[in-house]
C-alpha cells in the first residue's frame, strides 16, 4: 500500500523482476517517493538490514511500508516492516532527507507470544494506528503493539480463509478515507 508523506506519495518496490539484472540500481528493494506538488520522484534507500539477503528464494522476504505515529504528537513518518524467517523486524524513517532509518523492533513471532502449535506461515501484515503490527496466520487474526510497556500479542479474531501457500491477505484500513459530509450534501437513499 502507498505511504503518503512529505508531501509525497510512497510506494516500495517489490523487486521482483527477473529482467532486472544483479548489477542494476533497481535490484535490491527501495522506497519511490512521488512528489505532488513539484511532480518529481525521489529513490530513499533502505536500511542495509532490510536489503540484505532479500533475494533468497528459498526464504523469501516480505516487505511493506506504512504510516508510522500520529499528528497529534506531530511524529509522523513512514515504517518499514520485513518479515523474514518468521522474524519481524521494523525500522522507521527518522530523518527523511538524510534518509536515516532506526530499527524499533526485532522478534521472532514465537517470542511475540504467538502459541498456535504450528504457526509456519504469515498469510499477510501491516501496521495499523501509527503502531500496532497485525498479521494473521492460517486460522487467526493477531495485534502487537510494537512501542510501549505491553509488547504483548493478542488475538483479534478467527478468520475462514481458505489456506493456500500461495494466498495472501491483505488489510486495508478505511479510517482515514472518512469525511464529514460538507455543509447541504446529502447521504445516499437506503436500497
Amino acid at each position: 500500500m502507498p505511504v503518503y508523506h512529505n508531501g509525497a506519495v510512497h510506494f516500495v518496490s517489490d523487486c521482483g523482476d527477473p529482467l532486472v539484472r544483479r548489477g542494476s540500481v533497481y535490484y535490491r528493494p527501495y522506497i519511490v517517493a512521488y512528489d505532488i506538488n513539484n511532480d518529481t520522484t525521489r529513490k530513499l534507500r533502505l536500511p542495509n538490514d532490510a536489503r540484505k539477503g532479500w533475494d533468497d528464494t528459498l526464504h523469501n522476504s516480505n516487505l511493506g511500508i506504512f504510516k508510522w505515529g500520529s499528528r497529534k504528537s506531530s511524529s509522523e513518518s513512514i515504517c518499514l516492516v520485513r518479515l523474514k524467517k518468521y522474524v519481524f523486524t521494523a525500522w522507521v524513517l527518522r530523518d527523511y532527507d538524510s534518509v536515516s532509518w532506526i530499527r524499533i523492533m526485532k522478534s521472532r513471532v514465537r517470542a511475540m507470544g504467538l502459541m498456535e502449535p504450528n504457526p509456519n506461515y504469515i498469510a499477510g501484515f501491516t501496521v495499523m494506528n501509527g503502531k500496532t503490527l497485525l498479521f494473521a496466520t492460517r486460522k487467526k487474526v493477531y495485534s502487537y503493539n510494537m512501542m510501549g510497556r505491553s509488547q504483548q500479542i493478542e488475538q483479534v479474531c478467527k478468520h475462514q480463509c481458505q489456506y493456500d501457500h500461495h494466498w495472501h491477505v491483505c488489510f486495508t484500513s478505511y479510517s482515514n478515507t472518512l469525511h464529514p459530509l460538507g455543509i447541504g450534501a446529502a447521504t445516499l437513499p437506503d436500497i
